[in-house]
C-alpha cells in the first residue's frame, strides 16, 4: 500500500515487518546464552546433590528439589509464552517507509535518514529482491517480496535470506524508482525474466547439514526466459549451459510427497527438460500451502534438485502452459 502526500513531496509505504529479520540470529544468541546458564545451574544443582548423596554427605538446599523442578518447568512455560508472544508481535507490525528527496525514513528508526543511491540490492533467497540501507552505523533491509528480475538488474550485494520488512513487487518498484534506482526495476516489457534456482540438496549427516545451511544463498542456475526463447546460465561463470526455443523444452507436471509421523506433505515440482543437458525438478517450497496442483499429476518421492520463490515459479507456469494443473495461487 502507498500513500502519496503533495503537500511534502514525499512518498509513504506500509511495509510489513519480517518475523525472522536480520536481527533475529542476534536475538537467539541471546536466548542460547540465556538458556545455556539454566540448563549449567540446573546441572550443577543436580550434581551436587547426587555426588553429595552418594558420599554420605547431607546437602541441604535453601528450597527442596521439587520446588526447584516446579521452578524450572514455570520457567520453561513462561519463556515458551514469551517467545510465542514475541512472534505474534512481530507478524503484525508495521514500518511506515517515508521516501523524500533527503532519502529514506523508517517511523521505527526516527532521526536516521537512509540514502537510496548508496543502497545495495541483492536477492532475496527464495522471496524475491533485498535492498540494503545504511545510515552512519546502523542499517536496514527491506524486501521486495514476488518481485522478479531481469537478466540485466544490477545485484550490488550477496544474496540475503532475511529483511527486516518487506513491500510487494510494484511499492518496491515504485520507491526504487522515486529513490533514482530505476536501472534496479523489474523486467521491462518485452525484457526476458531471468528465474533464480537455488540448490535443494537434502542434508542427511550434521556436517552435510552445516554445508548446506552455508550454502543456502548459493544460487545454482539462472533460467533467462522469453516468449520464444530460454536459457540456462551458469551464475558463476555467466555461461550458457543450455538453450532451446521454449517449444522444444519439456516441462512435466510432478508432486513431491513426504510421508512423516504428522502425516502427508505434498508440494507441487515440475520436471524440465532442455536439449543438450540432464533433466532437473523444480519446486517452490517455500510457498507450500499457498500453491497446489488441481490433482491428476504424478507422485515422485524424489525431492526436487532447485527451489525458486512464488513468482518464478508462476513465470515457468505460464511459459510452459501448467497453469492448467494450478490449483491455488501464491501470494
Amino acid at each position: 500500500m502507498s500513500i502519496r502526500d503533495e503537500s511534502t513531496a514525499s512518498r509513504q509505504f506500509v511495509a510489513s515487518a519480517a518475523i525472522y529479520s536480520t536481527k533475529w540470529i542476534k536475538g537467539t544468541k541471546y536466548w542460547q546464552v540465556g538458556y545455556t546458564i539454566f540448563f549449567v545451574a540446573f546441572v550443577a544443582i543436580a550434581g551436587w546433590q547426587f555426588v553429595g548423596t552418594a558420599m554420605g554427605a547431607k546437602v541441604r538446599l535453601p528450597i527442596s528439589g521439587k520446588a526447584i523442578a516446579i521452578g524450572m518447568m514455570a520457567g520453561l512455560v513462561l519463556a515458551s509464552v514469551a517467545f510465542g508472544a514475541y512472534v505474534w508481535w512481530r507478524s503484525r507490525r508495521k514500518y511506515l517507509v517515508t521516501v523524500t528527496g533527503e532519502g529514506l525514513t523508517i517511523n521505527q528508526r526516527p532521526g536516521d535518514v537512509y540514502s537510496l543511491a548508496d543502497a545495495q540490492l541483492a536477492l532475496w533467497v527464495r522471496s524475491g529482491v533485498a535492498l540494503a540501507l545504511h545510515s552512519g552505523g546502523r542499517s536496514f533491509v527491506l524486501g521486495g517480496r514476488d518481485r522478479r528480475i531481469a537478466p540485466t538488474t544490477p545485484l550490488d550485494a550477496e544474496p540475503m535470506s532475511l529483511v527486516d520488512a518487506s513491500l510487494s513487487a510494484s511499492d518496491f518498484d515504485e520507491l526504487l524508482l522515486l529513490g533514482g534506482r530505476a536501472t534496479a526495476r523489474g523486467p521491462a516489457p518485452g525484457q526476458p525474466t531471468r528465474c533464480v534456482l537455488y540448490p535443494n540438496s537434502p542434508a542427511t549427516g550434521s556436517r552435510k547439514k552445516q554445508q548446506l545451511i552455508r550454502s543456502a544463498g548459493a544460487v545454482q542456475l539462472f533460467l533467462d526466459i522469453d516468449h520464444d526463447f530460454l536459457r540456462v546460465i551458469d551464475p558463476n561463470s555467466n555461461a550458457v549451459n543450455g538453450s532451446a526455443p521454449v517449444s522444444r523444452v519439456t516441462a512435466t507436471a510432478l508432486t513431491y510427497e513426504i510421508r512423516g509421523d504428522e502425516g502427508v506433505s505434498r508440494t507441487p515440482t515440475m520436471m524440465l527438460g532442455v536439449p543438450g543437458m540432464e533433466p532437473f525438478t523444480v519446486g517452490c517450497l517455500g510457498a507450500a500451502g499457498r500453491i497446489a496442483w488441481s490433482g491428476g499429476v504424478p507422485i515422485t518421492k524424489q525431492a526436487p534438485t532447485c527451489t525458486l520463490s512464488a513468482a518464478d515459479w508462476l513465470t515457468l507456469l505460464e511459459t510452459f502452459g501448467l497453469t492448467k494443473y494450478q490449483a491455488g495461487t501464491a501470494k
